[in-house]
C-alpha cells in the first residue's frame, strides 16, 4: 500500500515441506508487516518433523531496537545437520527453550535458556558419538554460562564443562572455562574420516580457557591412557 508516497506491506507465505539436502526441515511460515511506523511485525514459525520453533516480535528500524521472544518448543538435532554437514557426523534428540531478545544490534539483550533433551552428537573431525542426557545452557547479556555442562561418551564416560564464554554482542568473546574428564574416549575415528589423525584416543584431561579470540590461553594436563590406538600423520615434503 501507499507504494509512492509511504511504503507499506504485509506477508504471509506458507512452505510446506522445507527440504534442504533431501532432509525435511519441516513447515515454515513468515508473516511479516510494517503497518506500525518505524517498525517490522515479525511471527515466524517452523513446524513438523519433531520441530516447533517459533519467533515472534518488532524490530524497531530507527533504533535498530529489537523486542522478540524465541521459543523452541522442540528442535529436531537431525534436521540441523544437513545445515552442520561438514562438523557434524551425527545429530539427534531435541532442543528445547525459550529466549528474549531485545537491545540493539550493536549492544544485544539476550536472556534464557536452552537444554537437551535425550540428544547426541558425532563431530565429522572427532568421530566419537558424544551423548548429552539432560544438559542446559544459560544465555544473558552477559554470555554464555556453562554449570556442569556434561559429555558421555559412547563407554558412559563423563567429561564436564564449566565455566563462562563472555560477551556484549555476539561477535566478540572472551572465555572462562574449565574441562574436566577421566578415562574419556575424545576421538574414535577411522582414516577415511581424517586422513592426518584417526584412531581411539583415551584420555584424562585438565583444561583451562581463559583469553579471547585473538589470544586465547590454553592451560592443558592430558594423559594419553593404555586403551588409546591412535595415529598422528605430520605430513613432509622430505620423506626422511
Amino acid at each position: 500500500k501507499n507504494a509512492t508516497t509511504n511504503p507499506v506491506f504485509t506477508s504471509d507465505l506458507h512452505i510446506k515441506n522445507f527440504t534442504y539436502k533431501k532432509d525435511t526441515v519441516g513447515n515454515i511460515s513468515v508473516k511479516v508487516d510494517n503497518e506500525t511506523a518505524n517498525a517490522f511485525n515479525a511471527n515466524v514459525k517452523i513446524e513438523g518433523n519433531g520441530n516447533d520453533v517459533q519467533l515472534a516480535g518488532k524490530y524497531y528500524t530507527g533504533e535498530s531496537k529489537m523486542d522478540l521472544q524465541l521459543n523452541i518448543g522442540s528442535l529436531n538435532l537431525a534436521t540441523v545437520k544437513p545445515f552442520a554437514s561438514t562438523q557434524l557426523k551425527d545429530a539427534g534428540g531435541n532442543l528445547k527453550g525459550n529466549i528474549t531478545i531485545a537491545g540493539t544490534l550493536d549492544k544485544p539483550a539476550v536472556n534464557g535458556n536452552v537444554h537437551f533433551e535425550n540428544a547426541f552428537i558425532v563431530p565429522t573431525v572427532l568421530g566419537e558419538r558424544f551423548t548429552l542426557p539432560n544438559e542446559k545452557i544459560a544465555i544473558s547479556s552477559q554470555g554464555i554460562n556453562f554449570n556442569k555442562f556434561t559429555l558421555v561418551d559412547s563407554a558412559g564416560n563423563k567429561a564436564i564443562i564449566n565455566g563462562d564464554v563472555l560477551t556484549t554482542d555476539f561477535k566478540n568473546y572472551k572465555f572462562a572455562i574449565d574441562l574436566n574428564a577421566d578415562d574419556f574416549n575424545l576421538i574414535n575415528s577411522t582414516q577415511a574420516d581424517n586422513s592426518l589423525f584417526y584412531g581411539k584416543f583415551n584420555t584424562d584431561a585438565r583444561i583451562k580457557l581463559s583469553g579471547d579470540m585473538q589470544a586465547p590461553v590454553v592451560d592443558a594436563n592430558i594423559r594419553v591412557n593404555k586403551s588409546t590406538a591412535f595415529t598422528l600423520i605430520l605430513p613432509t615434503d622430505n620423506p626422511e
